[in-house]
């Protein structure tokens, strides 16, 4: 322990509906996160903001997480977090954005495989990324 830590001191956790402090949004400035929130798929903006995400359903069930991919070609993915259907993945945190397991996308521009941790995209079997 650093001198002058509190030994009783935890980090804080996140808490859904909770606004994040001003230096939190600014060390998540740059890195993706999940911060959009749509009802339903239809109501989910044509254009999303770069490094952004939406969360589709409500709070306490989400559906979908819909983001433009990361390789720049301009295709959408949309991911399953809902735990009655396979395959799904688990947003673990949403600033950053952290998802598990990682995303591997077949689309008509290409294939995309990648991890997002902590905000970040590491690309998974790629040398030109």
């Amino acid at each position: 322990m650093r001198s002058g830590e509190r030994e009783d001191w935890q980090r804080p956790q996140h808490v859904p509906g909770v606004e994040l402090g001003i230096l939190r949004r600014l060390r998540c400035w740059r890195r993706w996160k999940a911060d959009l929130h749509a009802d339903s798929v239809s109501d989910a903006p044509e254009a999303i903001r770069t490094r952004h995400a939406i969360v589709v359903g409500a709070p306490t069930h989400p559906k979908w997480l819909i983001f433009d991919c990361p390789c720049g070609a301009g295709h959408r993915v949309m991911l399953n977090l809902d735990n009655a259907h396979h395959p799904r993945w688990r947003l673990v945190t949403a600033m950053p954005m952290t998802l598990i397991p990682s995303v591997d996308e077949h689309s008509p521009a290409g294939h995309c495989h990648y991890i997002v941790r902590n905000g970040r995209i590491n690309w998974v079997g790629r040398k030109d990324r």
